[in-house]
Formats: C-alpha cells, sequence, structure tokens
C-alpha cells in the first residue's frame, strides 16, 4: 500500500503542511531542526495510533493550538487521527474506528530511525515490544491475543501481590494463559524464521562483507499445551515468594548474534547501524510476505549515519516498487541510480 497525500493540522511545528509523494523513492531534504522528523513521526502514529518519540500525545499538538489532525490518503482508503487534550479519535474514511487495535493494519510503516541502536543494549521489554508490534501488524490474531495475556497476567501480579493468595484460582489463570502462550511462541517463531531468511543476505550485501548476522528467539515456552501448564503451575509457590508471574512469553527475549557472538558486546557501531537496516528490510519481506502488500519505509536522518559506499549501496539495493521515504539535511554528493521525489525544507511551517 502506497501514500499518496499527506495533510497536517497543527501537528508539531507544523500549523498547515500538506504534500503529494511519489510512488516509489522521497528524500526530504533540510537542516536540523526543519520539522523533517515530524512527516515521519505523522505517518507512524497514524499506522501505528502512537508516537515512535514519546508516550505523551499531547505534545503532538502545537503550541497555539488545541488539536492535531493527521490526514493521509492511499491507493485504496482515507485514514485520519485527530489528537486533542481529551484524548485521540481514529477514522477509517468517515467512519469512526472506536478501538486502536481495529485501526492498526490499514497502513503497514516500517521506520528506522537513529535512536533504535539501543535496541541491542536495551532490557528484553522493548524487544518484546518490537516482536508484538511487527507481528500485530500482520496478525490481528496475534493482537488480541497478546492483548488478552497480558490482561491475565496484570491480574495474576495482582492476586500474587494479596496477602491470601488463592492457589487453585492462580491454576485456573495459567490454564487461561496456556492457549494463548502457544500462538503467541508459534506467532514469534515464525516471525524469527522468516527474518533469518534475508537478515544475513541484506547485511553482507550491505556492507560488501563476509560478516555473519542473525537473530534468535528465547523462551522457556513450548508448544505443547500440557508441557506449558505444568511449566506455569510447578512456578506458583516460587511466584508466590517473588510476588510476580516468573514464567511466560512476558520473559522471552531476541538476540541478535554478530558471527556467533551478542552482538552488542562484539559489533561496532557502525556494524550495529548496517544490521538493524538489515533487519528492517528484513521486517519489510515479513510483512509483504504475510500481507501480499508492501509497507512504506521510512529512513530518518539515514545517510548522516552512513559513509558514501554504504549509503550508494543502501539506496540502490532498495526495490523499485516499494515506497521509500528518506529524510537528510544533503545528499553528500551521493549518486542514486534511479528517479526520486525531492522535498525541500526551508521552514518548520512546511515545505
Amino acid at each position: 500500500m502506497k501514500i499518496k497525500e499527506l495533510e497536517l493540522r497543527y501537528f508539531r511545528s507544523y500549523r498547515h503542511f500538506k504534500c503529494v509523494f511519489d510512488d516509489n523513492l522521497n528524500i526530504i531534504i533540510g537542516p536540523n531542526g526543519s520539522g523533517k522528523t515530524n512527516i515521519l513521526e505523522s505517518l507512524v502514529f497514524i499506522a501505528n495510533t502512537h508516537s515512535f518519540r514519546t508516550n505523551d500525545d499531547d505534545i503532538l499538538i502545537h503550541k497555539d493550538a488545541d488539536f492535531a489532525k493527521i490526514e493521509l490518503s492511499t491507493e485504496k482508503q482515507r485514514l485520519k487521527a485527530v489528537i486533542s487534550k481529551n484524548g485521540k479519535s481514529l477514522y477509517l474514511g468517515d467512519q469512526n474506528i472506536k478501538r486502536s487495535s481495529d485501526f492498526i493494519g490499514n497502513l503497514s510503516i516500517v521506520l528506522f530511525e537513529p535512536s533504535e541502536l539501543d535496541l541491542f543494549s536495551d532490557s528484553p521489554r522493548i524487544r518484546r515490544r518490537l516482536l508484538d508490534l511487527e507481528i500485530g501488524k500482520v496478525s490481528r490474531k496475534y493482537l488480541l491475543d497478546s492483548i488478552t495475556y497480558t490482561k491475565l497476567l496484570k491480574d495474576k501480579n495482582a492476586l500474587l501481590k494479596k496477602e491470601s493468595c488463592d492457589e487453585v484460582y492462580l491454576s485456573l489463570l495459567n490454564e487461561k494463559m496456556v492457549p494463548l502462550i502457544i500462538e503467541i511462541v508459534k506467532k514469534r517463531k515464525e516471525f524469527t524464521d522468516l527474518i533469518n531468511t534475508h537478515l544475513n543476505t541484506y547485511y553482507q550485501k550491505l556492507t560488501a562483507s563476509s560478516d555473519v548476522v542473525r537473530v534468535e528467539y528465547k523462551t522457556e515456552m513450548s508448544l505443547s499445551g500440557d508441557e506449558v501448564k505444568e511449566m506455569l503451575d510447578k512456578a506458583i509457590k516460587r511466584d508466590l515468594f517473588l510476588t510476580y508471574a516468573s514464567k511466560g512469553v512476558h520473559k522471552d527475549d531476541l538476540i541478535f548474534y554478530f558471527n556467533e557472538e551478542k552482538i552488542e558486546n562484539f559489533a561496532s557501531q557502525g556494524q550495529k547501524r548496517m544490521v538493524l537496516i538489515a533487519f528492517k528490510l528484513s521486517l519489510m519481506r515479513y510483512i509483504d510476505s504475510a500481507t501480499k502488500d508492501k509497507p512504506v519505509l521510512l529512513l530518518d536522518d539515514i545517510l548522516s549515519e552512513l559513509d558514501l559506499k554504504n549509503s550508494e549501496r543502501l539506496l540502490n539495493l532498495l526495490d523499485d516498487d516499494m515506497q521509500i521515504i528518506i529524510t537528510t539535511t544533503d545528499l553528500k554528493d551521493i549518486s542514486i541510480r534511479k528517479k526520486y521525489r525531492l522535498f525541500n525544507i526551508e521552514r518548520k511551517e512546511g515545505l
């Protein structure tokens, strides 16, 4: 699905902004602080119903306004998000969509932005969130299973914190969790397997190196309902002592390896950056494979993060039928062997 037109009102630095994107390569160029990333943030918000830069939606509203509005049209439909001090409203065409879970999936976005390098050294919770976000984009069942599991986990942890805890009820909660765990583990394994099909190939093409990279999904859970139930029930005594649930898919992790060593310990910053880009390109393949619809690739300030050769390799590796939106401060004499639409931002109020 490709983005045709974007219109912003009172979003971040923009009082009003409107542009029509090319179906393939778009490059937004401008000095730091001119509002380039705000454009990408608006696209991510309307795809995922939240920002990648803040958890406070109020910050997205222009200082002179009481609301912000994002309107976007694709080849198939029109999406709108209105953000106010009282919350957000989501629209598919003229229909108000009450739940975010019913809105996610109408537009697929894959974003690379420089601060994501922390992904490798951050807590497992961040990498689990990535798993849930990306798989949830292509599988509504996974999204709902994850939401239900999280609610049950919250109930279980609340029960474990009580002075008097009903172990029979704990076991019942475990029983309700079992089918959810099996489905979540299955989808996470499928995700990791498909990512590994492309990850190393992309990395070696991007870097012209023979280094080997892969990702591994780490979980204690199995795909056997009896085994999962037994593991959860065996942990009850320990959980009562700890006052929280110590077993489940909320303890899983996604581990990246560089030449069979954990990437955070053995790869340079430059190598990590290229692994992350290769991962994003692999993610594009995953979404396309699952939905038969190519997502839009957003690359924030990517060219300033790469040297000239890596920048050219990346730009010329991208599929011709893929829609890409890149922000940068300059093109640094890069030779781009394909057509592109150039947007020049000179001030914060628009293009």
